[in-house]
């Protein structure tokens, strides 16, 4: 078994990637069989890649692979994003636990942003579903705040639409169902993710999806609200972004989540967004497409067959008016069960057509 590929994110050149010497650590603990025999070969995962990445300003951490605090080793870097960085680790001592660590940018310092993530951190403790990518940890370290989180080994849902294009209406469905069911439990305890989109869920090779930031994502668009991280940020992913969001993030609740969630079900049919098109091309053209225009029927735009009533879930998702949704992730959740009996994620994972 092999170490996690190195993931080159789509904001990082070459040149900002670790220059490998002959005593850079990382080359040792390559060949360490504590590490080769602990992980799966298969893990190409993002943990953040939002659409504040476009940020023209970046501040680069740099921890050193192989630099070890608290009990954990850092392995390597495999993952940028605008709130920071992400570094495989492994526990010190139970050799065998592997963490995705993400050290937040130095913007997150001041002493309000502290006690919001402090506040958000109690709340993604609470936080234990099989379809949530859950916290272990959290603290700060040479000045930088630090959440340790589970470590999945598998796929984000936007790499598998690039490898598969559409998926099959079974595999979309049981995809968005283990979502929803995490969703779902995240709605019980009052959180809204509010960038649900196809790189913010992974597919284990397990065959379980899994959320990504959930906490993360709120914390992140408070700050930007408040005027903490010194930047303006557009709060989502303009893709994936519900109307009610498109004007004002402050106040939108589980339902704009499930109309992203609408969307991503479109992609993983159709193979592109809703208003993913060369006519929509811009992000203002996006934002007001979402607003005003009724995207294209799953069932013109999807290579298969697409039944009335699943067509019928995906607009009711996807309704301009949050009423007209359904109103709860486990509504979705249950429409979506009759799709699912033929589905096999796993070849998904194991990249089999």
């Amino acid at each position: 078994m092999t170490q996690p590929k190195n993931d080159n994110s789509p904001n990082e050149s070459p040149e900002d990637q670790p220059q490998s010497t002959e005593s850079d650590p990382l080359e040792t603990l390559a060949q360490d069989p504590s590490v080769s025999e602990s992980i799966g070969s298969n893990s190409a995962t993002k943990f953040e890649q939002s659409f504040d990445d476009r940020s023209a300003t970046k501040a680069h951490i740099r921890f050193a692979p192989g630099a070890k605090f608290e009990r954990y080793r850092l392995i390597r870097k495999i993952g940028q994003g605008g709130m920071g960085e992400v570094y495989l680790a492994q526990h010190e001592r139970l050799t065998s636990r592997f963490y995705a660590i993400k050290f937040l940018k130095s913007d997150y310092v001041s002493d309000l942003w502290r006690q919001r993530f402090e506040s958000e951190i109690d709340a993604m403790e609470r936080l234990k579903h099989a379809n949530i990518v859950f916290a272990e940890d959290a603290g700060e370290y040479n000045g930088n705040a630090y959440l340790a989180m589970e470590f999945v080994d598998g796929k984000d849902l936007s790499d598998i639409t690039k490898e598969f294009g559409a998926l099959p209406i079974a595999d979309a469905a049981e995809i968005i169902r283990q979502a929803a069911m995490g969703l779902q439990h995240a709605n019980e305890r009052a959180l809204v993710h509010r960038d649900l989109k196809p790189s913010n869920l992974i597919l284990s090779t397990e065959g379980v999806v899994k959320i990504l930031d959930l906490g993360l994502a709120r914390l992140r668009d408070r700050a930007a609200e408040e005027g903490l991280t010194g930047s303006m940020q557009l709060l989502g992913t303009p893709d994936y972004m519900a109307p009610e969001q498109c004007q004002s993030s402050r106040d939108v609740d589980i339902r704009a989540d499930i109309y992203s969630l609408g969307c991503t079900l479109y992609c993983l049919l159709c193979g592109r967004p809703p208003f993913g098109d060369q006519e929509h091309g811009s992000v203002a053209t996006k934002l007001t497409a979402h607003i005003a225009e009724t995207p294209k029927p799953v069932s013109t735009m999807s290579p298969q067959a697409i039944p009335a009533e699943l067509e019928r879930i995906v607009s009711r998702m996807m309704a301009k008016d949050p009423k007209q949704r359904f109103q709860t992730p486990g509504e979705v959740a249950a429409a979506l069960a009759p799709f699912v009996v033929k589905a096999n994620l796993l070849r998904l994972t194991a990249g089999i057509t």
